[in-house]
This record gives C-alpha cells, sequence and structure tokens, in this order.
C-alpha cells in the first residue's frame, strides 16, 4: 500500500469515530484504551487493540499500518506528518512535548475531528506519486 493509500484509509477510520486529545484509542463507550495489546498464546508481537473503536490521528494511521500490506516510504509518510502537524501548530504556546508533532495537533484544545481529517487528506496529497514525481525532478 501507498503512503497516501494508508493516510486516506486513516482519514476514513477518524471520520468513522476520532479520539480526541492525545489518547490514540477509545472504547464504544468512549473510554480511554491502549492502543496497541500484546497478543495471546506467548507471541510477543503486538497488535490493534479490538476493543478500540475510535482513533486518534496517530492511532487511525498505525491501525491501518498494523493491518496492511508493507507500506511504501513510510518515513516519509511520517516525516510529512510531523511536519504538517508542526507547521499547523505554529504559534501555539504551552501543552505537553508529544513524542510525534500528530499527537500534539489531534490534542490542541479546539481541534475538531474536521480538522483531523483534513490534515490527513492534505498530506495524502502531497504524497501521491505525481506530486513526488514533480518534487523529485524539481530537486535534480
Amino acid at each position: 500500500m501507498l503512503a497516501h493509500e494508508v493516510l486516506r484509509r486513516a482519514a476514513a477510520i477518524v471520520e468513522a469515530g476520532w479520539s480526541e486529545g492525545s489518547n490514540h484509542a477509545r472504547d464504544a463507550a468512549g473510554n480511554p484504551v491502549e492502543l496497541y495489546l500484546r497478543a495471546a498464546g506467548g507471541t510477543s508481537r503486538a497488535g490493534i487493540n479490538p476493543a478500540a473503536t475510535r482513533f486518534s490521528a496517530y492511532g487511525a494511521v498505525a491501525k491501518v499500518l498494523a493491518s496492511a500490506p508493507a507500506a511504501t516510504s513510510v518515513s516519509v509518510l511520517w516525516t510529512r506528518l510531523a511536519d504538517a502537524a508542526a507547521d499547523s501548530m505554529v504559534g501555539r504556546k504551552g501543552g505537553t512535548n508529544y513524542v510525534h508533532p500528530l499527537v500534539g495537533f489531534n490534542a490542541t484544545e479546539g481541534r475538531t475531528a474536521a480538522d483531523v481529517v483534513s490534515l490527513l487528506l492534505a498530506v495524502a496529497k502531497d504524497l501521491e506519486p505525481a506530486k513526488l514525481a514533480v518534487e523529485a525532478g524539481r530537486a535534480t
């Protein structure tokens, strides 16, 4: 799956149920739940928590990546998301020092699911192969 496809699926997940704040996932009742759970049966591989029904921007991307065939340019995907999220929060003071700016973007006071979907779709558009090809042509 290509990076822009991952982000479009993540946007659809957020549209279906958004986890506001810094919680990556919530259950059907809106309670925060762990995004990842260790698999049963003695394996150490973690998977997406089946109780999670609502996802933050970060959680939605993680969910798609966990369930999809290997995505191309995953590092580019996360870097572009970090840049877009950080750019959207310019001038905001205070807050928590989140590991990834996408978590901070999702947790910004007044943020809506529509804002999150818009960011995911904007980055998806920037990661479309045709757009990347144009950027690569400029770089050479």
